[in-house]
This record gives C-alpha cells, structure tokens and sequence, in this order.
C-alpha cells in the first residue's frame, strides 16, 4: 500500500508564512463574492462562526476594501480610522491593524487579498509591507492556476 501525503491547501500555507513572517496572530487569503468574503486560507484563526464557515459578511470585511480600491490598505489602528471603525470585524474578530495586499487573476483584475491582522495598533514597517507585496504575487500565480483548473 503507497501512503498518500497530507496535501495541504497552499492557501494556508501563505497564511502561516505571513503570521511567522510579520508576527501576527491572523492572516488571510480572501476572495470576495457578491454578499461576502470566503476564507480561502487561515479561517483556523477566526472566532467562530467565521472559522468554521470560512465566510464572512461584507460588514465584517476590510479585504473589500483592498478589491474595490485595486491597491494595498495599511491600516495602524482601524479603531481611528472614520471609514474603518464602524466595520463588524473590529468588534467580531478583534481586527486592529490590517496589511492587506491585492491579489490579481490573469488579466489583472484584484479578486481578493492576502492580509496580515492584529488585534494590537502596530505600524507596519517598510520591509513587512513589501514582503507581502512578493508574497501576494506568488499568491495571485497560484490563486490563478486554481481557478483555471476549477473552470476546466
């Protein structure tokens, strides 16, 4: 008999690279659909019910803003922040501070975001901003590749 190796999502695999690498307690890969995001990557770190849904209402979405925006969204205390603070996911999921990065399908367009969450204000460093900025690259390649297959 051939043992099978544990496949791992790689979703969640770019989520942990990014909680080691910056240190924070969450991160994400996210796609946002209609109504709400889906956790394609990290939900293990979420309260429930996010964790065991892998959804979240767009109430509870800062990834939205980095989607409709088509950039980045540095965010030191969303607490302070007037078009953040009233969002659900600082009150839900304990979102202080956000690095969020776009992830881009083949033609460019932004489909979600990888993103790094703590539930302190911190000030995000040059150096953390642009190994996400590499890290969301290698992201959207595989998010890419995996939506093709999934069309096939």
């Amino acid at each position: 008999m051939v043992d099978v190796p544990n496949i791992e999502n790689p979703f969640d695999r770019y989520a942990r690279i990014v909680r080691n690498a910056v240190g924070v307690p969450v991160a994400l890969v996210t796609v946002l659909e209609s109504a709400h995001q889906v956790f394609l990557g990290g939900a293990k770190q979420l309260p429930e019910p996010y964790c065991t849904t892998g959804t979240s209402p767009l109430t509870h979405s800062f990834c939205q803003h980095v989607v409709q925006g088509g950039r980045s969204l540095v965010v030191d205390d969303a607490r302070e922040d007037p078009e953040l603070r009233s969002n659900g996911a600082i009150r839900d999921m304990g979102v202080v501070a956000y690095l969020g990065w776009p992830l881009m399908d083949e033609r460019g367009v932004v489909v979600g975001s990888l993103c790094a969450i703590d539930h302190e204000p911190r000030e995000w460093t040059s150096a953390e901003i642009l190994m996400m900025r590499d890290l969301a690259a290698c992201c959207s390649a595989e998010l890419d590749v995996r939506m093709r297959e999934a069309s096939l």
